[in-house]
């Protein structure tokens, strides 16, 4: 698996994850949108941001799916397996920042951080 599909995998299964710039227009709420990015070993951690969107009237709703997030990848991150290696995913600081969205006030979004650590060839 490519380490964007890598990427879209591990988060998809907290909501449906798009690429930021790919995303249907009949996409289903909730979902995240992963910004691509790529990079090799020895790059360093690589900031990535991603947005859950969802429609709701509760933030528990997103506050859910982002703590259960922040959980999963842990103190120590990640790993996940990839074409020609692997990544480490790691919470990135802050993990998470409310984003207003003026144009429709049930619909909720979080931005989120994280880094990834490319391991690959």
């Amino acid at each position: 698996m490519t380490e964007i599909a890598t990427l879209l995998a591990y988060f998809g299964k907290f909501a449906t994850a798009y690429p930021s710039d790919n995303v249907p227009t009949d996409a289903e709420y909730p979902y995240i949108t992963v910004e691509p990015r790529l990079a090799f070993f020895g790059d360093g951690d690589v900031p990535i941001q991603l947005n859950l969107w969802a429609r709701t009237d509760s933030d528990a709703a997103v506050n859910k799916i982002v703590r259960a997030i922040g959980e999963d990848i842990g103190y120590g991150g990640m790993p996940r397996p990839c074409d020609g290696g692997w990544l480490w995913i790691k919470r990135g600081t802050p993990l998470v920042v409310p984003v207003t969205v003026p144009d429709d006030e049930a619909i909720k979004r979080r931005l989120i951080n994280v880094s990834v650590e490319f391991m690959t060839y």
